[in-house]
């Protein structure tokens, strides 16, 4: 898991605005654990942020970009991490924002502290696995001495890898509409058409609709029921 931070170059000017509180409880919703959601939503209801969803980046998970020319703070994170990366690359990339909003440098021992605060809610095994090996049991190890970069933790690497999806996955954008998919936690929706940003799918398990992002990865999947 590779973590990096950004600055926005001179002259890069591209005007984009905050993303709503529901908007970004919408987006997370189909990449983190459900028992994580409600936990972030205080997380980003302080300071206004724009939160994107990009394709996979061989040399970061995700970054973080301070507010700059009138623009907010931006947030990237790859769509293909599975739940507990993402979670954990979204809460560090966090740790940057509240940093950033109250000293001068986005790192050093005022991220750590921020991202120990910021994570603590989140280290208990109702979000994160228990079982040996436990992933749990070495997230809070490196919650002692996080580091800027993940990478520099062989073990919670290699243990987070072991929850990488096993099936070849797709972005849903590469999908054909009518067609059905998977995510993660197993659930089986219906692709439908797009929506400003988001395609809209329907879950065919709860019959509800949700919009879900187009570099979001999915996994298709035979389903031969009339719906």
């Amino acid at each position: 898991m590779q973590l990096s931070f950004f600055q926005l170059h001179a002259g890069q000017t591209k005007a984009f605005r905050a993303t709503p509180l529901p908007v970004i409880k919408e987006i997370v919703s189909t990449f983190v654990p459900v028992t994580a959601i409600n936990l972030l939503l205080p997380i980003f209801s302080v300071y206004p942020v724009h939160l994107r969803i990009v394709r996979h980046r061989h040399t970061k998970a995700g970054d973080f970009r301070p507010p700059a020319h009138g623009n907010p703070a931006r947030i990237t994170i790859n769509g293909d991490l599975n739940p507990y990366a993402f979670l954990i690359t979204l809460i560090h990339e966090a740790a940057h924002l509240h940093t950033t909003m109250h000293h001068r440098s986005p790192h050093g021992p005022e991220w750590k502290s921020a991202f120990r605060k910021l994570m603590q809610p989140f280290l208990t095994p109702e979000i994160f696995p228990s079982a040996h090996p436990s992933l749990l049991d070495a997230l809070s190890k490196h919650m002692e001495n996080p580091k800027a970069s993940g990478s520099v933790d062989p073990a919670l690497s290699r243990l987070l890898k072991q929850y990488d999806p096993a099936l070849q996955g797709i972005h849903l954008e590469d999908l054909p509409v009518n067609s059905v998919f998977r995510i993660h936690n197993g659930k089986l929706f219906q692709k439908k058409g797009k929506l400003r940003k988001r395609y809209s799918c329907l879950c065919l398990q709860t019959k509800r609709t949700y919009l879900i992002s187009p570099v979001a990865l999915v996994y298709p999947a035979g389903y031969e029921e009339e719906y």
